[in-house]
């Protein structure tokens, strides 16, 4: 071989080698990246979770609180009077749990 094909064998080698490291070292940058983006909307998620199960249970406990107070004090209240605001009570209360399975998966 002479000095021109060595020269040449070598700048063949650097010019698929270069562009092939840098093809895999942006991957992993890419991969880091998915793994920050991925830790943000987990993050995310987790703070919506925490507002929704916190408002779910403040609007259990109001309706409760209700339910409570019109028994006790409103003559002539039937339970049938405040079926809706048990249901409505219960159904916001559960919409934290169902956020939390799906949010959670477990």
């Amino acid at each position: 071989m002479n000095k021109a094909t060595k020269t040449f064998t070598k700048s063949a080698i650097f010019a698929i080698a270069i562009p092939l490291m840098a093809l895999l070292f942006s991957d992993l940058a890419m991969a880091q990246v998915a793994t920050s983006a991925a830790s943000k909307v987990n993050q995310t998620l987790n703070g919506f979770l925490y507002v929704v199960m916190s408002v779910g249970i403040a609007l259990f406990t109001a309706a409760l609180v209700l339910i409570g107070y019109k028994f006790a004090f409103v003559e002539g209240t039937k339970f049938s009077d405040l079926k809706g605001v048990l249901i409505g009570g219960v159904l916001f209360g559960a919409a934290g749990a169902i956020a939390g399975f799906l949010v959670t998966g477990a």
